[in-house]
């Protein structure tokens, strides 16, 4: 996950870009059954629906026309922003009020097919990036629980939302709320930043998964206008990372944690994110994320991440984008500095959002102290097509950024991807 590092701007890669907006139809609905009565609730048939324990409209622009990524962050290929993304005043975040019963389970899985040409990195290829299963259940009024489906998840969570309450605490495996990204809607980022990208350190508006909690309130509702506050205590990152100087001394790492390792320090990383919107047009948010990263064996030294988000809709017409600055402090007694910044121009071009068009840019410097192959001056554009379930896509994107070394400046590629 490596979040913080670069902020892989989203627009970096939009790789995946048809990964998130998952909003697949109609959620069907338990018959309701009253209190006193002693039969147990008919369930609907299990199709394939989205999660329950979430509403399936966003109070943020929508963004039906993408793929997520929830491998972004490990290999060969993630993600999920949060909770905090989806300030909708539904009582399903907050605790539904209506009886489940314990066998209610449901999965759903996630497909992509790529066909990627990357001149001066790989022959033209038929790949599979993306395949994703996850279980979702609701096993009383005011707990639920959702996971990836795998011997090391990279996320799990159990989510308390008592019933007519204005908040929520979530425990486990949980995605940071980073940018305006709501896994619980689309299983994960909007857009895949990693496909120009080498390595596994890099990443924004993707978020990423730690062990910790975080703590969910509504802030106001009132006339289109919507708040939510949430913040969070988790393991944070740790060293590993590799210096781009070539030194050998201990640097940051920011890709997801192992879900049996513990930290290396006891103190633990703080964040917090504001979420505000209004009715389905605009959207604002503010992130920021503070962490040690040294061992406890070590003198303590810090990163800090800062981070702005919006999005704009307009009829047919929807503007999005986000910046990251960070600051991270060196064993050397020196400290670096991280940053980018993404935009993305979206324009129906058929009625329902079932085809898109999308003009993408992003910058990205992972350390300012040198300018590396992961430097990145991104452009491109898409088209997204998603007559129902599968979506169809072709997209090509251009780095601007000319260094020695980098093995292909360009990459272009087919995918159809479906969810169940």
């Amino acid at each position: 996950m490596n979040f913080v590092l670069g902020l892989t701007l989203s627009t970096l890669l939009w790789a995946t870009s048809a990964f998130a907006a998952l909003p697949l139809g109609s959620t069907p609905t338990p018959t309701p059954v009253p209190r006193q009565a002693v039969a147990r609730p008919v369930l609907p048939a299990r199709t394939a629906r989205p999660l329950r324990a979430y509403p399936a409209t966003r109070a943020t622009p929508a963004a039906p026309d993408e793929v997520i990524d929830l491998n972004a962050n490990l290999n060969p290929a993630a993600s999920p922003t949060a909770l905090s993304g989806e300030p909708n005043g539904s009582n399903a975040m907050y605790g539904t009020g209506k009886r489940v019963d314990l066998s209610s389970v449901f999965f759903h899985f996630y497909f992509d097919f790529w066909l990627i040409n990357r001149p001066g990195f790989g022959p033209l290829t038929f790949q599979n990036i993306h395949s994703i299963s996850m279980v979702e259940a609701q096993p009383s009024d005011d707990v639920f629980f959702s996971a990836e489906i795998s011997l090391n998840p990279r996320y799990y969570e159990v989510k308390y939302a008592p019933v007519g309450k204005r908040w929520n605490l979530r425990v486990g495996k949980i995605w940071i709320p980073f940018d305006d990204i709501n896994p619980h809607n689309h299983f994960g980022g909007r857009t895949n930043t990693r496909q120009l990208l080498t390595g596994n350190t890099l990443f924004l508006p993707n978020i990423w998964t730690e062990l910790g909690l975080a703590f969910e309130g509504k802030l106001y509702d009132f006339r289109g206008w919507k708040g939510v506050g949430t913040v969070y205590v988790t393991n944070g990152f740790g060293a590993g990372g590799r210096n781009p100087s070539g030194e050998t001394t201990e640097y940051p790492s920011f890709s997801d944690s192992d879900s049996l390792a513990t930290d290396n320090n006891s103190d633990k990383a703080i964040g917090a994110r504001l979420q505000f919107n209004y009715k389905q047009s605009a959207s604002l948010g503010v992130s920021v994320y503070s962490a040690r990263w040294t061992s406890q064996a070590l003198e303590s030294k810090r990163l800090m991440l800062l981070g702005f988000d919006a999005g704009f809709q307009l009829g047919r017409f929807e503007l999005r984008g986000g910046l990251l600055a960070g600051k991270v402090d060196l064993l050397d007694g020196n400290s670096m500095k991280k940053g980018g910044a993404y935009a993305e121009f979206w324009t129906k071009l058929l009625a329902e959002r079932t085809l898109r068009l999308a003009l993408k840019a992003g910058i990205l410097q992972p350390d300012d102290r040198y300018i590396g192959i992961n430097d990145l001056r991104a452009v491109g554009a898409g088209l997204y097509y998603r007559p129902k379930t599968i979506q169809y896509s072709i997209e090509h994107s251009q780095d601007l950024e000319k260094i020695s070394g980098k093995k292909g400046y360009g990459i272009t590629w087919a995918r159809l991807a479906i969810l169940i």
